[in-house]
């Protein structure tokens, strides 16, 4: 028999269903369609930062143009128009050189390329010349920025210190004029700062007998004076309290001793004013030598004193008459001489002092008065004075006219005395 092979097992197992065909194509739709979602809103947040941007740089308070690379003028905010006295559209397309002054137009035209050759921000100080004539100074600060189509242009910023550079100039001449009159001054002036002397002319070299600044810069006022002004001041007390005084009043007038650089002590007046330079607090000392001053003034103390004791010892009293206001006056001398007490007014109406002259002597008194606004002198006149105890003195008036500056007759003055203590019998 013939032998058959059987037939192989046959696998019924059902096989796996292949997946849809458009399954791959519906997740790339999706994935498509959500990134198109996020290009689109960033597009749209880009649109409305670039929209932000132009309302920022079209309506800002400062004012604003763009240059391209070759210097162009390629758009103005509506300040930068204001600023130049022009419509923005006017000046698109020129080159912003033509705007400056020409005698400035090379320097700008190099600190433009200096702009363009860093990304780093840039400044600058041109002069600009507006559509009416009107000459503006313009400080330029610059920012490099990429066109939409990665061109390189330049974002300035045009800000005016007209106003600030007048001030800073009249400041400058100010200044300059300053340091001609103090450097030229024939007064001595110095200028100091936290007590110590910072800064002087020539006429304090010569004043203190110096013949370098480095003898007196760097030194306190106190070094240049005696320890003490007068016994129980010391000089470093005194000054430090001109110098408070002058920086809370705003001036101080005061005099004091100073040493010349010889030893050689002197009289000065100063004048201490707080001053503001470069934004420094400074304090101006004006310097004059009244040492001749100071010795006539002892002089005429001294004589003073030594008439005051003549006249003690001779009971002579001085007295004047002020023709314009018929004022008498007298010291207490004077009025021991007709009888009142020392410590009473010293200034009576002539007619009051009338009243104590003897009735028989008033008119030939007001007579060598009146002769004496004339001529010019009261020659010795004799008169009786009534005391208030009732009792007649004689005394003997002598004086001299004295005018003001136009010889006008102001007031006579002289002495009086009594001759004898004997008391005359009405």
């Amino acid at each position: 028999m013939r032998r058959t092979t059987p037939p192989s097992p046959t696998n019924h197992s059902p096989s796996p269903a292949p997946a849809p065909a458009s399954a791959p194509d519906a997740l790339s739709y999706a994935a498509l369609a959500e990134r198109y979602e996020q290009l689109r809103h960033t597009c749209s947040a880009a649109e409305a930062a670039r929209a932000h941007y132009r309302r920022l740089y079209e309506q800002a308070p400062v004012a604003y143009c763009t240059l391209s690379s070759d210097g162009s003028i390629l758009e103005l905010n509506q300040q930068a128009g204001t600023l130049l006295d022009q419509d923005p559209r006017q000046l698109t397309g020129i080159a912003f050189a033509t705007l400056v002054e020409p005698i400035q137009r090379w320097d700008f035209l190099y600190l433009f390329g200096q702009m363009l050759a860093t990304s780093l921000p840039q400044s600058g100080v041109v002069t600009l010349r507006t559509a009416i004539g009107k000459s503006l100074t313009v400080q330029l600060e610059s920012t490099l920025v990429a066109s939409p189509a990665g061109e390189q242009q330049c974002l300035l910023a045009l800000l005016d210190i007209t106003d600030a550079r007048q001030v800073a100039l009249v400041l400058a001449a100010s200044e300059q004029k300053f340091r001609r009159l103090f450097e030229q001054s024939t007064d001595a002036v110095a200028l100091m700062q936290n007590e110590q002397f910072v800064d002087c002319n020539a006429a304090v070299l010569e004043l203190l007998g110096a013949t370098d600044k480095s003898q007196i810069l760097g030194h306190y006022p106190w070094d240049l004076a005696p320890e003490e002004q007068r016994p129980g001041l010391r000089s470093a007390t005194y000054f430090q309290e001109s110098v408070a005084a002058a920086l809370t009043s705003g001036s101080k007038r005061c005099e004091g001793v100073l040493c010349r650089l010889s030893g050689e002590y002197m009289w000065v007046e100063a004048v201490l004013t707080p001053i503001k330079t470069d934004g420094e607090l400074l304090l101006h000392v004006l310097w004059r030598d009244i040492s001749d001053q100071k010795r006539e003034q002892q002089r005429r103390l001294q004589c003073e004193e030594q008439l005051q004791l003549v006249l003690t010892a001779t009971s002579t009293g001085l007295w004047w008459w002020d023709v314009v206001t018929n004022q008498f006056h007298c010291n207490a001398q004077a009025r021991a001489c007709f009888g009142w007490p020392a410590t009473e007014a010293e200034t009576l109406p002539l007619e009051l002092l009338l009243t104590a002259i003897h009735p028989d002597d008033c008119a030939p008194l007001q007579a060598a008065l009146e002769r004496a606004t004339q001529h010019g002198n009261l020659p010795a006149h004799s008169l009786r004075t009534l005391w208030p105890d009732g009792t007649v003195h004689p005394a003997v008036l002598s004086g001299k006219l004295v005018t003001n500056e136009f010889y006008q007759p102001q007031r006579v003055q002289g002495v009086v005395h009594t001759p004898c203590a004997q008391v005359l019998e009405q």
